[in-house]
């Protein structure tokens, strides 16, 4: 665990030390409007999102660096909040065969409210990816990432996931691309401090990833996964599916429209109270969709309208943050 929050450590600290060096970039937005859900009724939503971003290039290397930080509050009274922290280092380069890519990523989440317990995610992530090009039209993959989360609240938790991926991709031309990917994950569930006999649950996620990549006057990114799940503990097999879609256009030099959808299906799972804590629920527990209208003011100042569902599952399928939300906002570029 030392390593985790040193690496952790190290981004936040990188963020810091480049805030006053170039080329980085500063967005500080916020957005307010309407919340309905069945957890918290009708609230008022004020969330403020800050994020800082550095890139540089070298001769056949690069380094980017993201982060983010956005306090959501429901309701004028502040019973309810969220804290969203994140930050993310990529490096990558060119050699004579192979493309390379590494990357840490770490997110903290922290959600409060007199509706529900107190809830805290701590998420740590390293990846290594390999690419290789065959032909102008074909290229292969290969990729490893480490997860790991914990919840800090009661019930605690944590999960060790890694996840093994080989891909194959196909160029249409070099607007449009498709991609095949064969993923196996193995996870460790353990809870700390209990009375139970029973602490941890071994399981195995294995499905194909396909995607399609379109660059153009749109911008077009479709995912779809689908996972077998079995475990150790629980004697059940299931399907879990995935879907992402990102859409956007500029329909004149000021005016977009960008549609997000992040849509999650997985079978309701009903174990033992004494169980729970060990059933597996993914490191994103972010789904939902939206659909956003967005003018350019100025070149540095957008303002936009957003309306749409977000869902925050929160403890294993009995807690979720989820509503309709309806949004006016306003985003400064430094």
């Amino acid at each position: 665990m030392k390593i985790k929050f040193i690496l952790s450590i190290i981004i936040i600290s990188s963020l810091n030390c480049l805030y006053a060096t170039k080329p980085v970039s500063f967005d500080l937005g916020m957005e307010s409007g309407y919340f309905k859900s069945d957890i918290l009724g009708d609230r008022l939503l004020i969330r403020w999102i800050g994020r800082l971003s550095y890139a540089q290039k070298f001769e056949n290397n690069y380094i980017n660096i993201k982060g983010r930080i956005s306090p959501d509050l429901y309701g004028s009274g502040l019973d309810a909040s969220a804290l969203k922290l994140g930050g993310e280092i990529n490096l990558g380069g060119n050699l004579k065969l192979v493309n390379w890519q590494a990357n840490i990523s770490s997110r903290n989440y922290y959600y409060r409210s007199d509706r529900f317990n107190d809830v805290t995610f701590n998420i740590f992530q390293l990846g290594f990816r390999l690419s290789h090009t065959i032909s102008n039209k074909y290229s292969l993959k290969a990729g490893f990432d480490y997860f790991y989360r914990q919840n800090a609240e009661q019930p605690r938790n944590e999960i060790d996931d890694y996840r093994y991926s080989i891909a194959g991709v196909y160029r249409f031309n070099p607007s449009n691309f498709l991609s095949c990917e064969l993923v196996i994950e193995k996870f460790l569930i353990q809870r700390r401090k209990t009375i139970f006999s029973q602490n941890d649950n071994k399981g195995v996620r294995i499905g194909p990833v396909i995607s399609y990549n379109h660059r153009s006057k749109h911008l077009i990114n479709l995912s779809y996964e689908s996972m077998n799940h079995t475990t150790e503990l629980f004697d059940e097999e299931y399907w879990e599916h995935r879907i992402h879609v990102l859409w956007g256009h500029y329909f004149t030099k000021t005016w977009s429209v960008f549609l997000l959808a992040n849509y999650l299906f997985r079978p309701d799972q009903h174990p033992d109270e004494t169980m729970i804590e060990l059933t597996y629920t993914s490191a994103n527990n972010e789904t939902g969709y939206h659909l956003k209208l967005g003018y350019d003011f100025t070149k540095r100042t957008e303002i936009y309208l957003k309306a749409g569902y977000t869902k925050d599952e929160l403890l294993y399928q009995n807690t979720d943050l989820a509503g309709w939300q309806y949004l006016i906002g306003m985003n400064f570029r430094f």
